[in-house]
């Protein structure tokens, strides 16, 4: 779990699997809406919650995230 707490400090956004070496499957968000719908629910109230944080300065935040998106 270091390594996250320090890709978080410098802004990087990595995954689990990147810590665990488990395999983490990435579905597309229409195949979770059709065949997944407790998991397309859960990311919708995930997605919620990190776009309800007021802190804009966060970089693990979803301004700052968003920004690296679109920025690119």
């Amino acid at each position: 779990m270091a390594n996250i707490a320090q890709a978080q400090q410098k802004g990087v956004v990595i995954g689990l699997n990147s810590v665990s070496g488990a395999p983490v499957p990435r579905l597309d968000i229409e195949e979770l809406l059709l065949n997944h719908p407790d998991a397309f629910n859960l990311f919708l109230l995930a997605l919620k919650a990190l776009q309800d944080q007021k802190e804009t300065k966060n970089k693990m935040g979803y301004y700052q995230m968003a920004g690296q998106i679109t920025s690119h």
